[in-house]
């Protein structure tokens, strides 16, 4: 979810590392936003256009307002722009795309087979088991929260300010979403149930204590309603499903 990304992003480098001095969050992507819109006016939120650049514009638009360093969290979490750009090069069965709400809900021996049946690269029982002990590539069984769910004040200040400012970050995004879907899938999108503001978001998925029951590779139970993916994308999921149980 970008308005997740772009919190998450913003809370590790001004509360926990400390490299961003700005301690507002809601004033931080203000200023972002309104000089993403700067950076080309005529392009800003007109999706009809930007689809149709020539490629030396496109790429021209990509490197004066999608620079991709530390601390852009608005521009870093607009993603079809770069995803179009590269579609100009490469077809689309060389990507996989996985929405994190749907791949933090998959155990390591799925995940590790579906990233390795997808890309050719070498993994096995033993590589899969050592991860597992090493409590790696489980989001489940993570050690610590991020720290856009903990329970400082300024964390939790923050939290607030995001959720009564929602609205308007679903309305910047928005067009962004509509073209990622258009892209990926008709279904791959994010919503409500995606960008809620409370630590259950972690733990209230297939295979957690409030899961429904643990499955196997990248069976994970239904979970609640509002975790599962969109009909669409589910059956996408479904596919790499059974291919990851194939290479069992």
């Amino acid at each position: 979810d970008p308005i997740m990304r772009t919190f998450s992003e913003w809370s590790m480098f001004a509360l926990g590392w400390g490299w961003d001095h700005e301690p507002d969050f809601l004033k931080k992507m203000h200023a972002q936003m309104r000089a993403f819109e700067r950076c080309n006016a005529t392009l800003f939120h007109r999706i009809d256009l930007v689809k149709a650049l020539p490629d030396d514009e496109l790429f021209a638009y990509i490197t004066q307002c999608f620079r991709g360093k530390a601390m852009e969290y608005i521009t870093n979490s607009i993603y079809p722009v770069c995803v179009l750009g590269a579609l100009r090069f490469f077809p689309k069965e060389q990507f996989l795309f996985l929405r994190f709400e749907d791949m933090k809900k998959m155990h390591a021996p799925g995940l590790l087979r579906l990233l390795a049946n997808f890309t050719g690269l070498h993994t096995d029982d033993e590589i899969i088991a050592r991860l597992q002990g090493e409590r790696q590539c489980e989001m489940l069984n993570a050690r610590k929260k991020p720290l856009s769910f903990g329970k400082d004040k300024r964390t939790v200040s923050a939290r607030a300010n995001l959720s009564a400012a929602m609205g308007e970050f679903e309305a910047f995004f928005q067009p962004y979403d509509e073209l990622l879907s258009e892209l990926v899938d008709p279904n791959f999108k994010w919503g409500a149930d995606t960008h809620r503001l409370s630590a259950d978001v972690l733990i209230d998925a297939p295979g957690s204590k409030k899961g429904r029951g643990r499955g196997k590779g990248l069976g994970t139970g239904r979970g609640s309603r509002e975790e599962r993916p969109a009909a669409g994308y589910r059956k996408a999921i479904k596919s790499a499903k059974a291919e990851a149980k194939a290479m069992l």
